[in-house]
């Protein structure tokens, strides 16, 4: 299931909840917001998501719902999970944990993503970009734009409690 098109998933669960919740700084304020929201992901397809990776993994829209607000982006699971998901040799076990550590995986990165600098040569030095780079700039413009959805679903204090 975790690998058909266009099938809605979602991901929010007692399972994976504890599991955000055994890598978060604070588990009560990040159990009450994942209860005000609704986490979906669908699967896209299978392909190269970075523009240097060497090779293919399930590649996910996923949509965040609080509210009357949606956003939505697209997330590359990991390599690892890809070839699990998309061979033989899985198990029951092993998609229900890769179903688990999703939620994690995702909001870890929403983590990351919130804090991106508005100034370009910021960014430039935080993350070894060549300010000279126009592969750097147009990675600038996509990792602001990313940043100004999430700020219309959380804020600040709520980025905290997510797990790192």
């Amino acid at each position: 299931m975790l690998n058909t098109i266009n099938v809605k998933i979602d991901l929010i669960n007692n399972e994976s909840i504890n599991k955000c919740c055994e890598y978060s700084k604070n588990k009560i304020e990040l159990k009450k917001l994942l209860s005000e929201l609704k986490i979906y992901a669908t699967f896209q397809g299978y392909y190269k998501y970075f523009e240097d990776d060497k090779d293919k993994r399930n590649i996910y829209e996923i949509e965040i719902t609080r509210n009357d607000k949606i956003i939505n982006f697209t997330f590359g699971i990991s390599i690892q999970n890809t070839k699990i998901l998309n061979n033989n040799y899985k198990s029951g076990k092993d998609i229900k944990n890769i179903r688990n550590d999703f939620l994690y995986s995702i909001l870890s990165c929403i983590s990351c993503d919130y804090f991106i600098d508005n100034d370009f040569q910021s960014f430039c030095s935080d993350f070894g970009y060549n300010e000279d780079s126009i592969k750097a700039l147009e990675t600038h413009k996509k990792c602001i734009e990313q940043s100004k959805k999430l700020k219309k679903i959380f804020n600040e204090n709520e980025i905290e409690c997510l797990p790192s």
